[in-house]
């Protein structure tokens, strides 16, 4: 595979991964649904975290290893 479209498809996956982090800060609960809230909210972080320092290192070692 081409190292550009792993790249988007890194990035698509930090978006997602961020857009549902936003979501479920906004629209879950977590007094109602406690368990769920902490789940959903600790995977979507470690998610969106680990892809934005797949790139944030990517561009590094780039930078680096020139």
């Amino acid at each position: 595979m081409k190292k550009r479209f792993l790249l988007l498809i890194i990035c698509s996956i930090f978006l997602v991964s961020f857009l549902s982090l936003v979501l479920t800060l906004n629209y879950l609960d977590p007094f109602e649904y406690l368990y769920l809230a902490l789940f959903m909210i600790l995977f979507t972080f470690i998610m969106s975290f680990s892809s934005f320092f797949t790139m944030f290192l990517y561009f590094v070692k780039k930078i680096y290893f020139r």
